[in-house]
């Protein structure tokens, strides 16, 4: 990777100049789909098409300060530094490094269960 990012903490979410928000319903248990985004990052490209290659770095287990390489249409790659990790509620990663230029700085990004 040739462009280190500035890195942020959570308190981004709050305090970002932009933010963007998606949501959706999904008809499963929070844990099948908490397992699906955090726990099994290989099986991105099944539900997320642009993503072609995702894996964490190093062994298992996986968890806050676990590394992360994530890969786009085979042309963009990033390194993510999982920042939050508690089953079932809540999974945040920032991106340290990425191979293209013109991003500064990425700080979290969170998915959350709602019930």
């Amino acid at each position: 990777m040739k462009y280190r990012l500035r890195l942020e903490d959570l308190a981004l979410l709050e305090s970002a100049p932009f933010r963007q928000t998606c949501t959706g319903e999904l008809h499963a248990p929070v844990g099948a789909v908490f397992e699906q985004i955090a726990a099994r990052p290989e099986n991105w490209p099944r539900w997320f098409t642009p993503a072609d290659d995702v894996h964490y770095e190093g062994p298992p287990p996986y968890g806050v300060g676990s590394m992360r390489f994530f890969r786009l249409y085979r042309l963009v790659r990033a390194r993510e530094q999982i920042i939050a990790w508690e089953p079932d509620e809540r999974f945040a990663y920032q991106v340290h490094e990425v191979n293209v230029p013109g991003v500064r700085a990425h700080g979290a990004v969170e998915a959350d269960a709602t019930y």
